[in-house]
């Protein structure tokens, strides 16, 4: 208690020896805003002793600093870890196009772009495949471009007699269940569209 008095003693000792050093009267005002705030802390040390107060702070800001520090690395490993994936997914698509304008070029057409959608909520599988085709160039043997128009067919639904018309292409079929039977995509999630 003795030294607790002391300390109070020597500060107002200390204050008082600064404050009359200095002749600016702004200047004292901002001295004596400051000193009173350490002379709060002095007068309050006691109380910390008590409660310790200071160790809640510090475990309270310690807690909190770890949490952001902990942000921050989750935060940086998401960050990377989309630019991985898109990265990945990427080249996924380029695999995906190589391998399908192979099956195409057997088909008599040339792939002109591939789309892969992925579905985040299934770990990323594939959820369906965009896929724009247009027919081959073949050239005859007079230098000419020999176009092959496949017409539409009727389809009849047996249980209700209603005729629907479709464009059926045996050669887009046989490149949809290729994709179907390499990358395990529902068939309804594949969308070839033809140009040219």
């Amino acid at each position: 208690m003795l030294e607790y008095i002391r300390n109070i003693a020597i500060f107002i000792i200390m204050e008082g020896l600064i404050l009359n050093a200095i002749t600016n009267e702004s200047f004292k005002k901002i001295v004596k805003i400051f000193s009173g705030m350490i002379l709060i802390i002095i007068v309050l040390s006691p109380l910390d002793q008590i409660f310790n107060i200071t160790d809640l702070i510090n475990t309270h800001f310690y807690e909190w600093d770890k949490k952001e520090s902990i942000n921050e690395i989750i935060s940086s490993i998401e960050n990377s870890n989309e630019g991985n994936v898109a990265n990945v997914k990427k080249q996924y698509e380029n695999i995906v196009f190589d391998d399908v304008s192979k099956v195409a070029t057997k088909e008599g057409y040339q792939v002109t772009s591939v789309n892969v959608n992925f579905d985040d909520t299934k770990n990323n599988y594939i959820g369906s495949i965009e896929l724009s085709i247009s027919k081959e160039e073949q050239t005859t043997g007079s230098g000419m471009v020999e176009v092959v128009k496949i017409g539409s067919i009727k389809i009849e639904d047996e249980d209700s007699g209603e005729v629907k018309s479709s464009d059926y292409n045996p050669s887009i079929i046989n490149i949809k269940n290729y994709i179907v039977d390499q990358y395990g995509v529902d068939y309804s999630n594949i969308v070839v569209t033809t140009g040219g």
